[in-house]
């Protein structure tokens, strides 16, 4: 599957890079969150 550059337009692979970047950021955000909950919260 070949994409044409008249067809595709470039815009859209940015927003596809950025959303992958913010689902990145957001799953660590996740995770560092729960495991803060799991080892500070007990400790107090």
């Amino acid at each position: 599957m070949e994409l044409d550059p008249k067809t595709e337009p470039q815009s859209k692979q940015v927003y596809v890079l950025l959303g992958s970047i913010a689902a990145i950021f957001i799953g660590f955000g996740v995770i560092a969150i729960l495991l803060y909950l799991y080892f500070v919260m007990p400790g107090q």
